[in-house]
Formats: structure tokens, C-alpha cells, sequence
């Protein structure tokens, strides 16, 4: 059932026709949207996911959450009775996850895929090959256009899946990953862009064809020709055609022009307010970016503020933290349900790695664990992906680094409890003098 998903002889996404039986007045789909001109922006641009990619901003913001997600490893562990996970690469759902996915795709690709699934359209959907043992075999990805999800009677989801010819499946939620975007019905998730973003990605796409014409006119507004005498409609006409042919454009800016018969050429001047849709194309990026949760120095704009410093590596961080990690969460939750139902393995992403901006906050942090017992050798080096070293489970105090299980036990002549106490009556020197070698390092520690 799954190949049939990749048996068209094109596998790219398209716009359904209006004879395709996904789509219903209730439920339409996108490409019905737009012919009644619901795609339409008050800037007079059409707006859908092909359009929308046009723009740098948006390209730039899917693109990077796109490759930041799919470059991450995907690890399949076994939670042990203690709780603790370990790692097992030895097992089919471990290489499908992290390696091929199915015969048509690496894990990186297969990943790219499905981000940009849920940021342009809204949803993410896998269908779960297995074999008859109900055991997963691969994992095919099938474009947000050629499904549509409904909740039946009992609760459950099922999927209407358009295929090769013509045909639909339906299939049962337990055969279907579905990441949905952030939604309102509990049923699928909305696009960022057809929804959210609109009037932003229509204004920018404006703004942009408005500079390209105006570049492509020699950056002048226009110019007004005057005649001393009347002219009729046909011999304007073709004067004005004549004027454009030849000092229209980059190639024929800045050429001598010859006036005949008094004709006289004013330039229009640019108002500020023209002068000003820089500064909106500024601001849209800004704006874009804003709907994605990406900084916008992530995606090359930065306008009135440095890309180097703590504050880029901060923000950076709060990206990671606030935008990467909900959608990892999103994906690994959805996995695991399917994947794993009721059972010890369980998939995660290792995001550690990119925790690792700010590198004098994350040592002050393995200090502070290491010397306050809280954190050992090991763990500090699985946090860094290093290998794990001989005796370096130990928790140490930060007296004198020794193991924790010895801090409670004197050294060698040391006094211990109140009968071996040096009493004040018979004070003996040579004992005081032992002991201040050791008052005076714990006082420094």
C-alpha cells in the first residue's frame, strides 16, 4: 500500500483540480481558496505556499528550521528499570529514524521534507509501511495536499490519502504520523503562511515588485512629455511608446536624449514617502520572522544591531529554546505513540549539542555541579559527547575533591569525636601544630 504514495511519475507537489474529491465546501482546499480569490492580500498579491517561498524572509526562516531539525541525530534508546535510557543502533526502527527512512530518502531529507510540510502547510504526514506481522518496515511522507484528516465517532482520526490514478485509501490513525502546526479544531494544524502571515508575505512581495519595476525603469517614477501644440490620441500614443522603447530600463538609462518640435521633458520627482519602502522592506522581514519565532539576524538581517556579541549568542540560544525544542517535542511525542506504543524504546532528538552557545555559562554550570556533588565526571562529559573515563561516576565534595563516600571518615591521626578531643587542660603543642595544616586548607576551601 505505501509505494503507492511514490509511484507518480512526477513526485511534486501540485494543486489538486476542481474534479479532485478531497475538497468540499466545509473543508476546501487551498487551490479552491484562491480561484475564488480568497488568496488574495489587501496589497493585490495572491499568497499561497508556492508564492509565499518567493520571499527571502520566509524562505530563509523555513529553511533554517528546516535544516536545523533535520541535522540533528535521531536516536532510538530502551528505558532501563532505573529509569536511565540506552542507546540501541542495533534495531529497524533505530535505522529507519536516524539512517533511511524508506528506500527514497535519507533521515536528513526525509526530516526537510516534513518541516516544510508543517511551516507552508500546516501538517506532516508518514505513512507506516508494515509487514504482516504488523512490524514497522519504512516510512513514506505524503504531501499535506493529498490528505485530508477527519475525526470519527469514537474519538479517533482516520485519513483520506489521495494516490497514484486517481485511487484514495483511507487510513487509521495507527498507520499515519501526523505532526500537525499550531491549530484550532484538534484535527489538523493551520499554515503560518496562508493563515498568519498573509497580509505580511503579500505586503513584502509587493514591496519587492514595486522596487524590481522601479529599477527596471531606471529608478525614476516617470517623466511627463509636453508638446506645445495638441496632439491626437494616436500620435500621443505612439510618441509615448517611441519614449519607452528607447529610454526605458537599465540598459537605456542615462542615454542623450534629442527633443523635436519643442517637446519638453519633466522628470516626476520620488516623494519621501516613496523614498521610504526600504524601510518597509526592512520591517517586513522583521515581521516575518516574527511569525516563525526565528531572530532575524538568523536569516542575515541585521539592521541596527552587531552579528557578533552575547546578545546575538543569547538570542540565538532562546531560538533553540523556544522555537527548535517545542517542534522537537512535537515530533518525538508523535513517534513514540506510534512507533512504540507501550513499550520501554522510546526516540529522541540530542539537542545538547546546540545548547552550547554560551561556553563560560556552561562552565560555571559543570562547576557548580561537579563541586557541589551534584554532577559527575561522566555526566559532564556525555553533556559535551565525550567518552565516559574510569572512575568517573564518583560524586566529590568540594573540600578536597575526594569521593563522597569517604567525606565522613578521618584521616589517619585525626581526632575523632569528643574522646579524642584535645582538651584544654593538658594542651599539647605538637598536637596544635598537626592540626593547623588542615584547619587552614578547609578554611580556603
Amino acid at each position: 500500500m505505501h509505494w503507492k504514495f511514490w509511484q507518480r511519475e512526477t513526485p511534486v507537489i501540485q494543486n489538486a483540480s476542481p474534479e479532485n474529491p478531497s475538497t468540499n465546501l466545509a473543508n476546501p482546499a487551498q487551490w479552491l481558496v484562491d480561484w475564488w480569490g480568497g488568496g488574495s492580500t489587501d496589497a493585490g498579491v495572491l499568497v499561497n505556499e508556492q508564492t509565499a517561498m518567493k520571499t527571502s524572509a520566509v524562505y530563509g526562516c523555513v529553511s533554517l528550521i528546516a535544516k536545523t531539525i533535520a541535522s540533528l541525530p535521531l536516536k532510538v534508546y530502551r528505558r532501563r528499570a532505573n529509569g536511565d535510557g540506552v542507546e540501541v543502533p542495533d534495531t529497524l526502527p533505530y535505522y529507519l529514524l536516524h539512517d533511511e527512512p524508506n528506500p527514497a530518502m535519507t533521515s536528513c531529507a526525509w526530516r526537510e521534507f516534513l518541516v516544510a510540510n508543517i511551516l507552508l502547510g500546516g501538517n506532516a504526514y508518514v505513512a507506516i509501511g508494515r509487514d504482516q506481522a504488523n512490524r514497522v518496515l519504512d516510512l513514506f511522507p505524503v504531501p499535506w495536499q493529498y490528505v485530508t484528516p477527519e475525526r470519527t465517532k469514537d474519538g479517533r482520526h482516520r485519513y483520506h490519502v489521495q494516490v497514484s490514478n486517481g485511487e484514495r485509501e483511507t487510513l487509521d490513525q495507527s498507520n499515519m504520523l501526523h505532526i500537525p502546526g499550531l491549530g484550532f479544531d484538534g484535527v489538523k494544524g493551520m499554515s503560518v503562511v496562508t493563515y498568519a502571515a498573509r497580509q505580511a508575505v503579500g505586503l513584502s512581495l509587493a514591496t519587492e515588485s514595486h522596487g524590481s519595476r522601479l529599477f527596471s525603469n531606471g529608478a525614476r517614477l516617470g517623466v511627463v512629455l509636453k508638446h506645445p501644440k495638441n496632439l491626437s490620441k494616436p500620435a500621443a500614443d505612439r510618441l509615448a511608446a517611441q519614449f519607452e522603447q528607447q529610454h526605458t530600463g537599465l540598459s537605456q538609462a542615462f542615454k542623450t536624449l534629442v527633443l523635436e518640435e519643442g517637446l519638453d521633458v519633466t522628470n516626476v520627482s520620488m516623494t519621501s514617502e516613496d523614498a521610504q519602502f526600504l524601510d518597509t522592506r526592512r520591517f517586513q522581514v522583521e515581521d516575518i520572522a516574527r511569525f516563525f519565532g526565528v531572530p532575524p539576524h538568523m536569516i542575515g538581517h541585521t539592521d541596527k544591531q552587531t552579528s557578533w556579541g552575547t546578545g546575538v549568542e543569547q538570542n540565538t540560544l532562546g531560538f533553540l529554546i523556544f522555537t527548535i525544542i517545542p517542534w522537537l517535542t512535537r515530533f518525538e511525542q508523535e513517534f513514540n505513540r506510534k512507533l512504540f506504543p507501550r513499550s520501554p524504546f522510546y526516540a529522541q532528538f540530542k539537542h545538547q549539542g546546540l545548547m552550547r552557545g554560551d561556553s563560560k555559562a556552561r562552565s560555571d554550570y559543570y562547576a557548580s555541579g561537579h563541586q557541589n556533588s551534584w554532577l559527575t565526571t561522566n555526566e559532564i562529559r556525555r553533556f559535551e559527547d565525550l567518552p565516559p573515563v574510569p572512575g568517573g561516576d564518583q560524586l566529590f565534595v568540594q573540600t578536597n575533591l575526594m569521593p563522597l563516600s569517604q567525606a565522613g571518615t578521618p584521616a589517619p591521626g585525626q581526632p575523632r569525636g569528643e574522646q579524642d578531643a584535645i582538651e584544654m587542660d593538658d594542651f599539647d603543642s605538637s598536637k596544635w601544630s598537626a592540626l593547623v595544616p588542615k584547619l587552614e586548607w578547609s578554611q580556603r576551601c
